[in-house]
């Protein structure tokens, strides 16, 4: 009797050692993974960092405390750039501090939102929603230098620390900042202000230290120490076509360089309250400050060229171009 059970626990451990073995590993996220999850959302988001990552996008519905709606940030504990509303379906994908990373569905609206003023739904996620990651293999790597010659490079102005990484190979980023402006070129982490590096500029890091890179920009203008947190791996570039944008009124903000929508895809006005919306000129400018241009109508297809503080770029059905809010644009009326 006690063979015969000895024999079916060693059996059914074999079954599930099998079992186990034959299922597929599930895939640990990347820069590339990161990369490609940030091209659906306005520069200026915090990127999480790779382990912060789902395994798989979940669905989660907001829950406010007020029965209304619910900040959308830049980061964690960031600045608000829109909100979502009561009951609305979000589709997170990282997790980080008691804040997600989603995107409001059937809208370009998404940032990062208090975990606790949402909650699961077993809701399966669109496909459309699924992240689709292109084959890379990894950073673009560039011949490196060596302790001489980063040394010689710094000169009396920057500091190589000790204890400081020099990469094997180098690699190119390009600054990625909070507010879509600049990042600072320090003398050393946390040290004095050299320069500011623009939006978008490529950069080559050649060192690393307590969470900033030794780097230089790809005009070799400026050499210093940059955060990593605003240093992507991949560059975020849209697809401008000068037709979008040529003959604007004067006085309508004109996209620039990294506010440009990877793809083009129709959405459509829905308003508050069933009427129109305004079109304006300016999103940069205060709320007092906006000057309105036109309307787009309840329901009328729009296509997005940009975006920028919670702002679509637009070109209405009707011919118009300007400024509408993100949070009225759907792809699904």
């Amino acid at each position: 009797m006690k063979r015969s059970v000895t024999r079916r626990i060693t059996a059914l451990l074999i079954t599930l050692l099998l079992l186990l073995s034959a299922a597929p590993a599930s895939h640990a996220a990347d820069d590339g993974d990161v990369a490609a999850l940030m091209n659906y959302f306005e520069n200026g988001i915090r990127r999480p960092n790779a382990k912060d990552m789902l395994e798989e996008p979940v669905h989660m519905t907001v829950r406010s405390r007020n029965g209304n709606y619910i900040y959308v940030l830049s980061a964690p504990n960031g600045y608000a750039v829109s909100s979502a509303a009561e009951g609305a379906s979000v589709v997170v994908y990282a997790k980080q501090n008691g804040f997600v990373l989603g995107l409001v569905e059937n809208s370009l609206v998404g940032g990062w939102m208090s975990e606790n003023r949402l909650v699961e739904n077993e809701t399966p996620v669109p496909d459309s929603y699924q992240i689709q990651v292109s084959p890379v293999s990894g950073p673009e790597t560039v011949p490196p230098l060596s302790s001489d010659e980063l040394t010689a490079l710094a000169g009396r102005t920057v500091r190589i620390p000790q204890g400081t990484e020099i990469l094997e190979k180098a690699e190119i980023r390009y600054v990625e900042s909070t507010y879509g402006n600049c990042i600072f070129a320090l003398t050393a982490p946390n040290g004095a202000l050299i320069s500011t590096v623009k939006e978008g500029v490529k950069v080559t890091v050649y060192a690393r230290l307590k969470g900033y890179s030794l780097a230089q920009t790809e005009d070799g203008g400026i050499f210093g120490w940059m955060s990593d947190q605003f240093l992507e791996p991949f560059s975020r570039e849209g697809i401008p076509n000068p037709a979008d944008t040529a003959g604007l009124l004067e006085g309508i903000y004109r996209p620039v360089k990294g506010e440009y929508l990877n793809a083009y895809r129709t959405m459509y006005v829905k308003s508050t309250y069933g009427y129109r919306i305004y079109i304006i000129a300016d999103p940069t400018k205060a709320p007092e400050e906006r000057v309105v241009i036109g309307y787009a109508n309840e329901q009328e297809a729009c296509t997005p060229v940009a975006r920028r503080n919670g702002f679509l770029f637009v070109i209405t059905e009707s011919g118009q171009r300007g400024w509408v809010a993100a949070e009225y644009m759907v792809y699904e009326y």
